[in-house]
């Protein structure tokens, strides 16, 4: 029935991980108005044609989850896989913010694993996560290391920054903190010389200060420095003392 592959679709655009249950009925019930009882005989249908395995963990062998993921869209009932996914992004978004706060909670970095975490997922399924919502994805994705999946969280949040509010004016301070996560990124893989422009834009974009022109002097050291950091990798150390000496000034 088409409730039950609803259910399948909602466990098919996760990641292989173990799904915890009471997890994916969170995501139905939000989306669909799902009760418990619901839930249970939803899921009955699925495990007695072994769809999915599993009991408060489940799983879904990946060939058939690919064809679901091809197959979506010809789901009859797109509404409600639009409801589905709007509430799976928003439950991402939730989810980061918290280990985002505490990357040492275990239970909910298990949960972040279950999500895709690329921009172009989300899209490719119309449920586009803001910039604010994906910078914090990023955070959480940086966290605990993952500093690949994190980067272009930042890049998409520049971007959308680069082109100002309604009226075409750029808070240069907050475009600047985006900037600087880019380069933190790959300065963190050791990849010193893509990281490099990403500071020197970010020390520049924070020198012009917010929307009232107010310049955050502890974010612009807090730049400086890892610039700094960043140059002496790439044997630059005339530019990096600058930059130090620079940050020391302002923010000692």
């Amino acid at each position: 029935e088409t409730p039950a592959r609803l259910l399948l679709h909602a466990a098919a655009f996760l990641e292989p991980e173990p799904i915890p249950r009471d997890e994916l009925f969170q995501h139905l019930e939000s989306a669909a108005g799902w009760s418990k009882e619901d839930m249970r005989n939803h899921l009955d249908a699925c495990l007695d044609l072994y769809m999915l395995e599993g009991a408060e963990e489940l799983r879904m062998h990946q060939l058939r989850a690919g064809f679901l993921r091809d197959a979506e869209g010809r789901f009859e009932d797109a509404s409600a896989l639009k409801r589905l996914r709007e509430v799976q992004s928003r439950r991402l978004v939730e989810v980061a913010g918290m280990v985002a706060e505490n990357p040492a909670d275990a239970d909910m970095a298990k949960i972040l694993k279950l999500f895709p975490v690329s921009p172009q997922r989300w899209e490719g399924v119309g449920s586009e996560i803001s910039a604010a919502g994906g910078e914090s994805v990023g955070r959480a994705l940086y966290e605990i290391g993952r500093f690949e999946e994190a980067r272009p969280w930042y890049e998409r949040a520049v971007a959308e920054k680069e082109k100002g509010d309604v009226h075409g004016r750029i808070d240069h301070a907050s475009l600047g903190r985006s900037l600087h996560q880019v380069g933190i990124c790959l300065s963190s893989m050791g990849r010193f010389e893509e990281a490099r422009p990403w500071f020197e834009r970010a020390v520049e974009a924070m020198r012009k200060g917010d929307l009232h022109g107010s310049v955050d002097h502890k974010n612009l050291a807090l730049s400086l420095r890892a610039g700094a950091a960043c140059l002496r990798q790439l044997g630059e150390t005339r530019q990096a003392d600058e930059w130090s000496l620079e940050a020391s000034r302002i923010d000692p």
